[in-house]
Formats: C-alpha cells, structure tokens, sequence
C-alpha cells in the first residue's frame, strides 16, 4: 500500500495538501482538486448516502469527515482524504485501518485547531510532521523501505 497524497479541507478550503508521489503527467491546483472533492462528498452524502472510499482506474481514494469550530461558524466540515495506489487489492481490514488513521489524523487536527481563521495554511505547516508519524511508513516505496533497512 503506497500512500501519494493526502489533505485536510475545511470548507473546500485546502488547508494541508501533501505529494508523497506524484498521481500523474499533469499538475492539478490543489483548490480546484479540493472543491471536486468537496463536491463528491456533497454529492454522495445528498443522493446516495455518505461514503468513505471511491475507486478509479489508478487509484483508491479515501475519506474521513467531521464538523469542526471555526472563527466564523460552530460546525464546518472537515475532510481528511488518502490518495492510495490501486495496484494491490486492499482487504476490507486494511480499508477500515486507514480509514482510522484519517479519522486519528482528523481527531488531532480538531483538537489542535479549533476556533481558528483557516485562511492561511501556512498556519498548519507544523501538523504534517503528526501526519507523517501517524501513516508512517505508508508513503514509502518498497524500494525506500528496503533502503531505509539496510542503509
């Protein structure tokens, strides 16, 4: 399981946007990656029911959402998500694992962050060393981690 990115959104605002590894030939902003993705949890939630995953071609994508207190409003939405490699076929077990680690992530985030302006992400540069060491190893090629054993 490869991680490629991962984000926190509040309010379709990109508030952490993290390229472990790059997802494709072309640059996507990561505003407009956010309101798609904002949008697709809007759609579920009206005419379907909430989700937590969707699947491409390439990809397995991930979320967890939440309400969080913000300068301005007592519960806006929060989403973590994962950008998770498709090429292994990942068990039901190992789906809820990560979905855990998002919602974890998010717990930590709210706590840390509630109340606050969320304008400027340059605010939360700090959070993605706690991103980092909840996914761990995650965001790691094979070939990284073998390197990282032996050198």
């Amino acid at each position: 399981m490869l991680l490629r990115e991962f984000g926190i959104i509040v309010e379709g605002i990109p508030i952490i946007c993290i390229n472990y590894h790059k997802t494709g030939d072309k640059t996507v902003d990561f505003i407009c990656k956010s309101a798609v993705i904002s949008s697709i949890m809007k759609f579920a939630e009206n005419l379907i029911e909430p989700i937590e995953s969707f699947e491409s071609n390439k990809y397995h994508i991930f979320f967890k959402k939440s309400k969080i207190k913000t300068k301005r409003t007592e519960g806006a939405q929060i989403i973590a998500y994962g950008v998770l490699d498709r090429n292994i076929t990942l068990t039901q077990k190992q789906k809820n694992i990560f979905i855990k680690k998002l919602e974890e992530i998010l717990n930590k985030f709210i706590s840390e962050y509630r109340g606050l302006e969320y304008s400027d992400p340059s605010k939360f540069e700090a959070f993605v060393g706690i991103i980092d060491k909840i996914i761990g190893s995650s965001t790691k090629t094979t070939e990284e981690k073998i390197s990282n054993l032996f050198f």
